[in-house]
Protein backbone atom coordinates (compact mmCIF):
# COMPACT_ATOMS: atom_id res chain seq x y z
CA UNK A 1 0.00 0.00 0.00
CA UNK A 2 1.23 3.60 -0.54
CA UNK A 3 0.97 4.79 2.76
CA UNK A 4 3.89 2.04 3.73
CA UNK A 5 5.61 2.16 0.77
CA UNK A 6 5.72 4.26 -2.55
CA UNK A 7 4.96 7.28 -3.14
CA UNK A 8 0.93 9.14 -2.59
CA UNK A 9 -0.88 12.58 -2.45
CA UNK A 10 -3.08 13.13 0.13
CA UNK A 11 -5.44 15.76 1.13
CA UNK A 12 -5.11 16.80 4.92
CA UNK A 13 -7.38 16.81 7.53
CA UNK A 14 -8.05 17.58 10.98
CA UNK A 15 -10.66 16.00 13.70
CA UNK A 16 -13.09 18.24 15.07
CA UNK A 17 -13.92 16.67 18.44
CA UNK A 18 -11.94 14.64 20.95
CA UNK A 19 -11.71 10.75 20.53
CA UNK A 20 -11.82 8.74 23.59
CA UNK A 21 -9.17 7.79 25.95
CA UNK A 22 -9.64 4.13 24.80
CA UNK A 23 -9.56 3.76 21.24
CA UNK A 24 -9.76 -0.30 20.79
CA UNK A 25 -13.32 -0.34 23.70
CA UNK A 26 -14.69 2.40 21.62
CA UNK A 27 -13.65 1.82 18.11
CA UNK A 28 -13.33 -1.85 17.67
CA UNK A 29 -17.02 -2.61 17.17
CA UNK A 30 -18.00 0.73 15.08
CA UNK A 31 -15.44 -1.03 12.72
CA UNK A 32 -16.60 -4.69 12.43
CA UNK A 33 -20.54 -3.05 12.02
CA UNK A 34 -18.65 -1.14 9.06
CA UNK A 35 -17.15 -3.30 7.69
CA UNK A 36 -17.00 -4.16 3.85
CA UNK A 37 -19.61 -6.62 2.76
CA UNK A 38 -19.73 -7.90 -1.45
CA UNK A 39 -22.94 -6.23 -2.96
CA UNK A 40 -25.71 -7.98 -2.66
CA UNK A 41 -27.53 -8.12 -5.84
CA UNK A 42 -30.26 -9.81 -4.44
CA UNK A 43 -31.26 -7.24 -2.66
CA UNK A 44 -30.98 -4.79 -5.22
CA UNK A 45 -27.89 -2.90 -4.47
CA UNK A 46 -25.56 -2.22 -7.00
CA UNK A 47 -22.74 -0.89 -3.93
CA UNK A 48 -21.64 -1.38 -1.07
CA UNK A 49 -18.76 0.52 1.12
CA UNK A 50 -16.70 0.05 4.00
CA UNK A 51 -13.87 -0.99 6.12
CA UNK A 52 -10.68 -3.77 5.18
CA UNK A 53 -7.82 -4.26 6.67
CA UNK A 54 -4.82 -2.04 4.81
CA UNK A 55 -2.02 -4.57 4.32
CA UNK A 56 -4.61 -6.77 2.68
CA UNK A 57 -7.50 -5.42 0.90
CA UNK A 58 -9.70 -8.75 0.47
CA UNK A 59 -9.91 -8.43 4.52
CA UNK A 60 -12.99 -7.26 5.93
CA UNK A 61 -11.75 -8.61 9.43
CA UNK A 62 -10.98 -5.37 10.68
CA UNK A 63 -9.62 -5.18 14.51
CA UNK A 64 -7.33 -2.13 15.88
CA UNK A 65 -4.41 -4.94 16.02
CA UNK A 66 -4.38 -4.69 12.53
CA UNK A 67 -4.76 -0.71 12.18
CA UNK A 68 -2.17 0.30 14.61
CA UNK A 69 1.39 0.96 13.40
CA UNK A 70 2.94 3.10 16.42
CA UNK A 71 1.11 6.41 16.77
CA UNK A 72 -0.71 5.90 13.63
CA UNK A 73 -4.54 4.35 12.79
CA UNK A 74 -4.17 3.30 9.21
CA UNK A 75 -7.59 3.25 7.30
CA UNK A 76 -8.61 1.62 4.05
CA UNK A 77 -11.87 2.51 2.70
CA UNK A 78 -13.25 -0.25 -0.21
CA UNK A 79 -16.14 0.70 -2.94
CA UNK A 80 -17.85 -1.80 -5.40
CA UNK A 81 -19.69 -0.81 -7.59
CA UNK A 82 -21.72 -2.47 -10.21
CA UNK A 83 -23.13 -1.22 -13.79
CA UNK A 84 -25.03 -2.42 -16.49
CA UNK A 85 -24.10 -1.13 -20.35
CA UNK A 86 -27.28 0.58 -21.23
CA UNK A 87 -27.68 -0.58 -24.49
CA UNK A 88 -26.48 -4.26 -24.07
CA UNK A 89 -29.03 -4.30 -20.83
CA UNK A 90 -31.57 -2.91 -23.89
CA UNK A 91 -30.97 -5.76 -25.91
CA UNK A 92 -31.22 -8.53 -23.84
CA UNK A 93 -34.21 -7.41 -22.02
CA UNK A 94 -36.26 -7.04 -25.11
CA UNK A 95 -34.66 -10.37 -26.25
CA UNK A 96 -35.84 -11.95 -23.57
CA UNK A 97 -39.56 -10.42 -23.65
CA UNK A 98 -39.48 -11.61 -26.88
CA UNK A 99 -38.94 -15.31 -26.00
CA UNK A 100 -41.26 -15.01 -22.72
CA UNK A 101 -43.57 -13.66 -24.91
CA UNK A 102 -43.10 -16.74 -27.43
CA UNK A 103 -43.31 -19.65 -24.49
CA UNK A 104 -46.43 -18.10 -23.14
CA UNK A 105 -48.04 -18.01 -26.68
CA UNK A 106 -49.15 -14.62 -26.39
CA UNK A 107 -48.29 -12.01 -28.72
CA UNK A 108 -47.72 -9.55 -26.22
CA UNK A 109 -46.77 -9.59 -22.48
CA UNK A 110 -48.68 -7.85 -19.63
CA UNK A 111 -46.94 -4.50 -18.04
CA UNK A 112 -46.33 -6.48 -14.75
CA UNK A 113 -44.81 -9.63 -16.92
CA UNK A 114 -42.70 -7.34 -18.97
CA UNK A 115 -41.21 -5.59 -15.68
CA UNK A 116 -40.63 -9.71 -13.72
CA UNK A 117 -38.59 -10.25 -17.41
CA UNK A 118 -36.61 -7.19 -17.18
CA UNK A 119 -35.61 -7.24 -13.20
CA UNK A 120 -34.70 -11.26 -13.93
CA UNK A 121 -32.39 -10.03 -16.77
CA UNK A 122 -31.27 -7.20 -14.75
CA UNK A 123 -30.32 -9.44 -11.60
CA UNK A 124 -28.51 -12.13 -14.04
CA UNK A 125 -26.11 -9.40 -15.94
CA UNK A 126 -25.29 -7.65 -12.26
CA UNK A 127 -24.62 -11.63 -11.42
CA UNK A 128 -22.28 -11.98 -14.18
CA UNK A 129 -20.78 -8.07 -13.51
CA UNK A 130 -17.21 -7.56 -12.27
CA UNK A 131 -17.56 -4.71 -9.79
CA UNK A 132 -15.44 -1.63 -10.21
CA UNK A 133 -13.21 -1.59 -7.00
CA UNK A 134 -11.96 1.98 -5.52
CA UNK A 135 -9.36 1.78 -2.37
CA UNK A 136 -9.23 4.90 -0.34
CA UNK A 137 -6.26 4.74 2.09
CA UNK A 138 -5.67 7.17 5.07
CA UNK A 139 -3.52 7.70 8.39
CA UNK A 140 -4.84 9.18 11.56
CA UNK A 141 -2.78 10.14 14.03
CA UNK A 142 -5.37 10.45 16.97
CA UNK A 143 -2.76 12.28 19.95
CA UNK A 144 -2.88 15.62 17.17
CA UNK A 145 -5.67 14.83 15.55
CA UNK A 146 -4.41 15.09 11.67
CA UNK A 147 -5.47 12.63 9.18
CA UNK A 148 -4.08 12.17 5.61
CA UNK A 149 -6.71 10.77 3.31
CA UNK A 150 -5.16 9.65 -0.39
CA UNK A 151 -8.25 10.70 -2.18
CA UNK A 152 -7.42 12.66 -5.52
CA UNK A 153 -11.53 13.60 -6.18
CA UNK A 154 -13.83 15.43 -4.55
CA UNK A 155 -15.88 12.95 -4.19
CA UNK A 156 -13.83 10.29 -2.89
CA UNK A 157 -12.23 12.91 -0.22
CA UNK A 158 -16.44 13.02 0.90
CA UNK A 159 -17.29 9.65 0.72
CA UNK A 160 -14.49 8.92 3.49
CA UNK A 161 -15.26 11.84 5.78
CA UNK A 162 -19.11 10.50 5.41
CA UNK A 163 -18.23 6.98 6.37
CA UNK A 164 -15.20 8.27 8.97
CA UNK A 165 -18.16 10.47 10.69
CA UNK A 166 -20.53 7.61 10.69
CA UNK A 167 -17.95 5.17 12.56
CA UNK A 168 -16.48 6.65 14.77
CA UNK A 169 -18.76 9.60 15.15
CA UNK A 170 -15.45 12.14 14.50
CA UNK A 171 -15.76 15.02 11.87
CA UNK A 172 -13.23 15.67 9.60
CA UNK A 173 -12.50 19.35 8.64
CA UNK A 174 -10.33 20.01 5.61
CA UNK A 175 -6.52 21.71 6.92
CA UNK A 176 -5.32 22.96 3.46
CA UNK A 177 -3.47 26.33 4.15
CA UNK A 178 -6.20 28.80 2.61
CA UNK A 179 -9.01 27.35 5.01
CA UNK A 180 -6.74 26.86 7.94
CA UNK A 181 -6.40 31.07 7.27
CA UNK A 182 -9.78 31.70 6.76
CA UNK A 183 -10.71 29.86 10.27
CA UNK A 184 -7.92 31.56 12.04
CA UNK A 185 -9.28 35.18 10.98
CA UNK A 186 -12.83 34.81 11.68
CA UNK A 187 -11.92 33.61 14.60
CA UNK A 188 -10.05 36.44 15.41
CA UNK A 189 -12.40 38.43 13.62
CA UNK A 190 -9.84 40.06 10.91
CA UNK A 191 -11.35 38.03 7.96
CA UNK A 192 -12.28 41.48 6.03
CA UNK A 193 -8.19 41.86 6.49
CA UNK A 194 -7.73 37.82 5.18
CA UNK A 195 -9.75 39.14 1.87
CA UNK A 196 -7.22 41.94 1.35
CA UNK A 197 -4.44 39.98 1.28
CA UNK A 198 -2.40 39.72 -2.15
CA UNK A 199 0.18 37.45 -3.03
CA UNK A 200 3.32 38.27 -2.37
CA UNK A 201 6.65 37.34 -5.17
CA UNK A 202 9.47 35.94 -3.45
CA UNK A 203 11.44 35.76 -6.34
CA UNK A 204 14.96 37.96 -6.37
CA UNK A 205 14.20 39.38 -9.55
CA UNK A 206 12.10 38.79 -12.63
CA UNK A 207 11.84 36.00 -14.91
CA UNK A 208 14.43 36.58 -18.17
CA UNK A 209 12.46 36.97 -20.82
CA UNK A 210 13.15 34.61 -24.05
CA UNK A 211 13.16 35.86 -27.29
CA UNK A 212 13.50 34.48 -30.70
CA UNK A 213 17.08 34.96 -31.00
CA UNK A 214 17.91 33.42 -28.14
CA UNK A 215 16.79 30.23 -28.92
Amino acid sequence: MPLIQGSISFRLFRVEGEPPASLRRAFEGALRRHAFRPVAVEKGETRSIGWVNPRQVLDADVTMDSLQVGPWILLAQRQDRLALNARLFRAQRDLAISEAAAKAKKTRLSKNERKAVEEQVRLNMLRRQTPSTQIIEAAWRPEDGCVYVAASSDAAALAFTEMFAVTFGLSLIPAAAAVRASRWAERHGVSDLLAELTPTVFAARPPKQIRDHDT
